[in-house]
């Protein structure tokens, strides 16, 4: 049986999105709990417990080496060198497995970006940014700044997307947003 502290920290497990930092901090919690005989909390714990075969395979096949919720051991994969069509299938997978996970949503993302699904891929961004993704934040202003088929270009989105990013840490968002003011883009005109 768990204890009653035990129980909260797998309710908070269940419930809350995690920052990088509080993952991480979480970890040495369950680490600590397996030590002392806790293992039943392991599976209850999704920072922890990424055991999926599909979310394994996304995140070998799509993660971002910008992304903060990556998994630690995984070191990230360039856009370019995404093979779309595997990463589709297996981050589709892992959505199914995982569905309220921000990061195998953004990874599904940019799997579908890759394959010229960009589309649908602004679904799952907004999606994994519900979720609580700011690096999804970056890669929806992308698409509104490029404009896709199905996506009207506009930088004004653009911009307010890419500050949303930059609220949340995200580097490459800030110097999107800074080139964006300092070109003028994306400003209402007064």
């Amino acid at each position: 049986t768990l204890t009653a502290a035990e129980k909260r920290i797998v309710k908070l497990g269940k419930n809350e999105q995690y920052s990088l930092l509080q993952c991480r901090f979480l970890r040495l919690i369950m680490l600590l709990l397996v030590i002392t005989g806790g293992t039943s909390l392991l599976q209850a714990y999704p920072c922890w417990s990424q055991t999926a075969p599909s979310v394994s395979e996304c995140d070998r096949l799509a993660a971002s080496s910008l992304d903060p919720m990556k998994p630690l051991d995984i070191p990230g994969v360039a856009p370019d060198k995404i093979d779309a069509e595997k990463a589709i299938v297996a981050c589709q997978a892992a959505v199914i497995a995982q569905p309220d996970n921000a990061r195998i949503q953004y990874q599904y993302g940019r799997a579908l970006a890759v394959g010229n699904r960009e589309r649908l891929a602004l679904d799952v961004y907004l999606k994994a940014f519900e979720l609580g993704s700011y690096v999804a934040a970056n890669n929806i202003g992308v698409i509104f700044y490029k404009g896709v088929p199905g996506v009207k270009q506009d930088k004004k989105a653009a911009l307010s997307w890419f500050e949303t990013g930059a609220r949340g840490g995200v580097d490459v968002s800030k110097r999107m947003a800074a080139l964006m003011l300092e070109a003028g883009e994306g400003i209402p005109s007064a």
